[in-house]
């Protein structure tokens, strides 16, 4: 057992071997603590001894009955959504939309404009690319589709979505989160998606950011996913990549180890094995620089100070090293594919 804040305990329980090959797990890390929401006790991250796999994953772990205590304060509960329309944002939200509607085919009236090339100055920055390429979870227009985001959180990318045409929908098992993300007029439901029921063929889309690694067993999740999505529908799923430039360069340090809520973390190897026993057989799979400024200078806080406040913003020198460290990560997806924060998953049922 662990102790949490305000003396509750959380129950936990040994996972000695491997979730996507049965193989036992060698000690990656130990005498982990909870940097970002100040959870007491310490964790242990083994890594699957099978070379071919590299799952990592808490034993013990806290039971499925216990990981809302963990969630008590969580960064999904503050909504940041900015209205600010200066002339500057505007001019941005031109560009970025001309170059969603070259890359994935979004805002039918840009199609036939003449300056949407403007859009391909995108190239150019290539993190903020990587930022609104998520933003629409890799997934190209298709309207009227129906959409479900499952761990949505506050809503925030579902509202945009649902602006972009899809008919969305989302899940979380957050009641606060929940309880913001209708505020926003989305229809969100309260639990897991096993609890849902919902029919077979029921979803053209489903999309997960940041939540396969909070789950149990992701192999049932994904099972679970595969049953609903129509015939031709797309699974789009964003995790954290435990083989990335920046966990090779902070190590125990690095935001994303995340203990005790990051339950499994995946290399690309073991994100391809659990999606193809869920029974998805085309996929395509990359790791991205999406936010890894933000990331290095968090995992850059926990190193010096032991702590990080979500919401905080680098300045001067550290933000310089943020930003630089970005460009090398860039460079070296460029010829590791496999080194970026973040691993994008898109699977076709």
């Amino acid at each position: 057992m662990h102790n949490l804040q305000d003396n509750k305990i959380i129950e936990t329980e040994s996972k000695s071997t491997c979730l996507v090959c049965a193989q036992p797990g060698r000690l990656l890390y130990d005498k982990l603590t909870d940097k970002l929401f100040r959870s007491t006790g310490e964790w242990t991250l083994k890594k699957c001894v099978n070379k071919e796999c590299g799952l990592v994953w808490l034993d013990p772990a806290p039971r499925e009955s216990e990981l809302w205590k963990l969630y008590a304060n969580y960064y999904t509960h503050v909504d940041k959504s900015c209205q600010a329309t200066s002339s500057i944002k505007r001019c941005y939200h031109f560009v970025r939309d001309c170059y969603l509607s070259l890359r994935f085919g979004y805002f039918k009236g840009l199609r036939q404009y003449q300056l949407r090339w403007i859009g391909t100055l995108l190239n150019f920055f290539p993190a903020r690319r990587a930022n609104l390429d998520f933003s629409v979870m890799y997934l190209n227009n298709k309207p009227g589709g129906k959409l479900l985001e499952i761990g949505c959180g506050n809503g925030t990318m579902l509202k945009y979505l649902d602006s972009l045409g899809w008919q969305v929908e989302g899940i979380d098992f957050d009641p606060i989160a929940v309880e913001k993300a209708r505020l926003k007029g989305i229809n969100i439901k309260l639990g897991s998606l096993k609890d849902q029921h919902y029919d077979e063929n029921t979803f053209d889309a489903v999309i997960l950011s940041h939540v396969i690694e909070h789950v149990p067993d992701p192999i049932a999740l994904l099972s679970e996913i595969h049953r609903i999505l129509k015939p031709g529908g797309m699974i789009s799923l964003v995790t954290p990549n435990i083989n990335s430039f920046g966990r090779m360069l902070f190590k125990n340090f690095w935001l994303h180890l995340d203990p005790p809520r990051h339950l499994f973390l995946f290399d690309n190897n073991s994100l391809l094995k659990s999606a193809q026993k869920a029974g998805f057989n085309h996929m395509a799979i990359n790791t991205t620089i999406r936010d890894t400024e933000g990331l290095i200078f968090a995992s850059l806080m926990l190193k010096r100070n032991g702590a990080f406040q979500m919401g905080t913003q680098p300045r001067g020198m550290v933000k310089l090293f943020a930003k630089t460290m970005c460009l090398v990560e860039w460079t070296l997806v460029k010829i590791f594919r496999s080194k970026g924060e973040e691993i994008s998953l898109i699977g076709i049922k």
